[in-house]
Formats: C-alpha cells, sequence, structure tokens
C-alpha cells in the first residue's frame, strides 16, 4: 500500500528514535562529566545559592540524568512498535495478532514514561521548595490517558485479529 501519510510517519518515527538516542548519550555525558567537573559545578551552584548547602542540589541533577538515560529505552519501545505497526500497515495487512503485543508494549512502555515523569515531578517539586531554580513540571493527565488508550486498544486488536483468523478459517 502506497500511503503518504504512513511513509511520512514511518521517517518521522525513525528520525525521533535516534533523536531520543542522541538524547541518551547526552545524559550519560553530562552524567560522567558531573563527576570530573564537579568543582566547578559545585563553585557555579555555591555562587548562585548562598544561603544553601550546594552538595545535595548537584547529587540530584546527577539523579535527573539518570532520569533522562531511563527513559530512553521505553521510549524506543514505543518507536519501534509503532514503526513496525505502521510498516504492516504499509503492506496492507494491520489488523495481525503482532500488531496487539506491539501495541500492548507500547502501553507498558508508556508507563514507564509516565512513572518516570512522575518521579522526575517529585523531584523538581523538592528542589523548588528549597528554592532551586528548576524547569517545572505539571501533571500529565493526558500522558495517562493514553496509556490507558493504548491497552484498550491492544485489547481491540487482539479480539479483533482473533475474529478474523476464525473467521477465515471458516471461509
Amino acid at each position: 500500500m502506497n500511503d503518504r501519510l504512513l511513509g511520512i510517519g514511518a521517517t518521522v518515527l525513525k528520525v525521533t528514535n535516534i533523536l531520543n538516542w542522541m538524547c541518551v548519550v547526552g545524559f550519560a555525558v553530562a552524567l560522567l562529566l558531573s563527576f570530573p567537573f564537579a568543582p566547578v559545578i559545585l563553585a557555579h551552584l555555591a555562587a548562585k545559592y548562598t544561603t544553601q548547602p550546594v552538595l545535595p542540589i548537584l547529587i540530584v541533577l546527577r539523579f535527573m540524568c539518570v532520569l533522562g538515560l531511563l527513559v530512553g529505552p521505553p521510549v524506543h519501545v514505543v518507536l519501534t512498535r509503532l514503526r513496525a505497526i505502521v510498516a504492516t500497515a504499509q503492506s496492507g495487512d494491520p489488523f495481525v495478532a503482532r500488531n496487539a503485543g506491539r501495541l500492548q508494549a507500547v502501553g507498558w512502555a508508556l508507563l514507564a514514561i509516565q512513572l518516570l515523569d512522575v518521579t522526575y515531578g517529585l523531584i523538581s517539586w523538592g528542589l523548588a521548595a528549597h528554592h532551586v531554580d528548576t524547569a517545572g513540571w505539571a501533571p500529565s493527565l493526558g500522558g495517562w490517558i493514553a496509556v490507558l488508550m493504548v491497552f484498550v486498544l491492544a485489547r481491540v486488536f487482539k479480539i479483533g485479529a482473533r475474529m478474523r483468523d476464525e473467521l477465515e478459517l471458516t471461509v
């Protein structure tokens, strides 16, 4: 099937996954460099936050880098499984049992991303409570709805694929 939108979608998913892994590498580099450059970072933090101990802030920043590392694999799962689903749509046969499994994997990956996001939010609130600048955070209701929606779609795909297989056997 030659569907231009599916082709664009497949390309966007591929490029996004490359960007995802570039971000993971960036978090890894930032985390690794935070050790040899700790004196410089601590001096910068001490100049900015004159009334607070700054070593805990550096430790929290390192933990945030670890969160960035941890979110990369689930994002990879989402992007690669969606790309595989798009490939089946391009081949003209998207309603197969494998896509139900892929959607379920996407649901679990989205759930992991949401849990990591909540962790980031708690850290962000903790830093803000100590008057440390953060990028801010707000809970994502849409993300939680997406998790539920993907799990429901996975179930619908599974049932639909089973019904299709049964129908093919009776014909």
